[in-house]
């Protein structure tokens, strides 16, 4: 995925609720592992929102 705004919190889970534990910035590429309730699992515990209005995804 690619991130299209000028950032994004990565949190410890899915949820809006969950810890931030760090961001993602506009033109960062990130590989997705899974989607879970409109969160992107990123591995390791970290999640971003599948929100197409803050990233785009490409599949392959």
């Amino acid at each position: 995925m690619t991130i299209t705004v000028k950032s994004v919190h990565i949190r410890s889970g899915p949820s809006a609720s969950a810890k931030v534990l760090g961001y993602a910035f506009k033109g960062q590429k990130l590989d997705v592992k899974s989607l879970k309730n409109g969160w992107y699992s990123l591995g390791q515990g970290k999640y971003i929102t599948a929100n197409s209005a803050y990233s785009s995804l490409k599949k392959g």
